[in-house]
């Protein structure tokens, strides 16, 4: 609880104040870019990278996709933010159709934290089964506070780029494209609200 504690008095203030700077942060689906059949069951790593001094200590990301060519399958959380069990780390997975909402955060010390966690972390891999032919793209939300938000030391937003990703399903192509980056510095800590506080049970490892 004295995580969730910090994050909390810390929000406000961190709506008016800009976040260190972190510079090299990426957050990435990987692979790039992959190739599977209809009926294939397609696996796509959230990692981020570039932390150096800094850590990953929540997280509130949307992963935004073509329902009519893929489906939300599992999701299956690292212990990078702590042991995957109540009440040091509680992520969730939520599916609508062609969006998946990741939700997660520590309550572990930021010293503590930054004892587990290496330069690169793969927080969450999701998994998708392949419905129809076609090129899947999968980007992120674009709202700074809801959809693609991680936060890292003293409750603050990482100045971090987003990278998404593409799958050819059947004989489809993904032309070498992938979703552009898009970097956010300042985002509010929507994140931190009281909802938090109620989302405190064992994870998810399918959508509800």
């Amino acid at each position: 609880m004295k995580k969730f504690c910090a994050l909390a008095l810390a929000a406000a203030a961190a709506l008016s104040v800009a976040a260190p700077a972190s510079a090299g942060i990426e957050v990435r689906m990987l692979p790039q870019s992959l190739s599977a059949n209809v009926g294939d069951t397609i696996s796509i790593d959230m990692q981020i990278s570039g932390l150096g001094s800094e850590i990953l200590s929540a997280y509130d990301l949307n992963v935004l996709f073509n329902g009519g060519l893929v489906a939300f399958d599992t999701a299956v959380f690292s212990n990078a933010l702590g042991p995957v069990s109540d009440p040091v780390f509680a992520p969730e997975a939520t599916d609508n159709p062609g969006n998946t909402g990741l939700l997660g955060f520590s309550e572990l010390l930021d010293d503590d934290l930054a004892a587990i966690q290496p330069d690169t972390v793969v927080f969450v891999t999701v998994s998708y089964t392949a419905l129809n032919e076609g090129a899947a793209f999968f980007t992120w939300g674009a709202d700074p506070d809801f959809q693609r938000n991680v936060v890292g030391r003293d409750a603050l937003t990482l100045n971090a780029s987003f990278f998404g990703t593409c799958v050819a399903i059947g004989d489809a192509s993904c032309d070498n494209r992938v979703p552009e980056p898009a970097t956010f510095g300042l985002a509010g800590l929507a994140l931190l609200g009281a909802g938090l506080s109620s989302r405190r049970r064992q994870p998810a490892k399918t959508a509800r």
